[in-house]
């Protein structure tokens, strides 16, 4: 897939083209009917770190903010994450380029808060 051209103003309508089909797809069927098995369930019994971040952005994108907290209170920031890159990817926002430590440490800071919301699921 070419990248967009940001010298140029040219526009990826790809990322948009991807983002709208999940969109649609997540807004029209509910998640308990996807039937797609998580493998780390299948073999550990145990929830995955990303356990009800699919029902946690339909919820959002149907409006309920508060059921999208509790199926994962990760759901919200993801999306926005999510919708930073498709920006970046597309051309409408420069990429932000931090220093190799600050993103050690910003990557560090989200897996930590990963695995204590996942910890505190399991021993809940």
């Amino acid at each position: 897939m070419p990248k967009a051209d940001r010298s140029k103003g040219t526009f990826n309508f790809f990322p948009w083209l991807g983002i709208g089909i999940a969109f649609c797809l997540l807004w029209l069927v509910k998640p308990d009917n996807f039937g797609i098995p998580c493998l780390f369930r299948s073999f550990t019994g145990l929830p995955c770190p990303g356990c009800g971040m699919t029902r946690a952005w339909h919820a959002l994108l149907h409006g309920r903010v508060s059921e999208s907290w509790n199926w994962h209170p990760l759901g919200i920031p993801a999306l926005l994450l999510l919708l930073a890159g498709v920006l970046e990817s597309s051309g409408l926002i420069k990429p932000v380029r931090l220093p190799g430590k600050a993103q050690v440490m910003l990557f560090a800071s989200a897996l930590l808060l990963t695995l204590s919301i996942w910890l505190g699921r399991v021993l809940h």
